[in-house]
């Protein structure tokens, strides 16, 4: 309405030589980017509950990693093509290695898929662990009552299994002696360590 009585009073006048507000454009520039592979399996995690990527690639394995399907140390592979140890052992089996190692207690890494617990006939707690290991098989554990009781799974994630290779009916199986949850990496979209 101010501008309505200023107008009445003084008309106002069109000149041609441009806009009614001088403005100086600026040039937006755009702050460096960058994209960390780690942050679209952080935020899968946190609108999901699951990565889509492979999870094994989220957690330290120590000196180990998996390349090719074949466990390497990060100085270069102890395999050779039959994949027989050369110098040394690799700390984890897979599930197409349990059939060589029945009776044996080894170490295993699998991605926890489903947890079944029931009770004994004492009434204990015991469980029933189906994984998949980094090579992309399913393998199955088994948690009796001490074992369960002291190891308990803490929700979906990669663990380390330690336990005896048994077999029954044709299929092999890990009765588990401990377990643990291995730990995340450290999430990229929160800066470095």
């Amino acid at each position: 309405m101010l501008w309505d009585l200023t107008l009445l009073h003084k008309p106002a006048r069109v000149t041609a030589d441009g806009d009614l507000f001088i403005t100086k454009v600026e040039e937006p520039t755009l702050p460096d980017l960058h994209h960390h592979p780690l942050a679209d399996a952080y935020d899968e995690l946190d609108l999901l509950g699951f990565p889509l990527c492979d999870p094994f690639a989220l957690v330290e394995c120590g000196e180990w990693s998996l390349v090719n399907g074949e466990w390497a140390e990060h100085g270069g592979p102890p395999f050779t093509n039959d994949h027989s140890p050369v110098a040394s052992s690799h700390p984890f089996i897979l599930k197409r290695d349990m059939e060589k190692h029945i009776g044996k207690q080894v170490q295993m890494l699998g991605y926890m898929i489903h947890v079944k617990t029931t009770t004994t006939s004492r009434g204990d707690y015991m469980s029933f662990g189906s994984f998949i290991d980094p090579a992309g098989d399913f393998w199955d554990s088994t948690q009796f009552p001490s074992v369960a009781a002291r190891y308990p799974f803490r929700g979906r994630g990669v663990y380390r299994l330690i336990g005896v290779v048994e077999e029954e009916f044709g299929h092999c199986a890990l009765r588990t002696i401990s377990m643990e949850k291995l730990p995340w990496k450290a999430d990229p979209r929160y800066g470095e360590k």
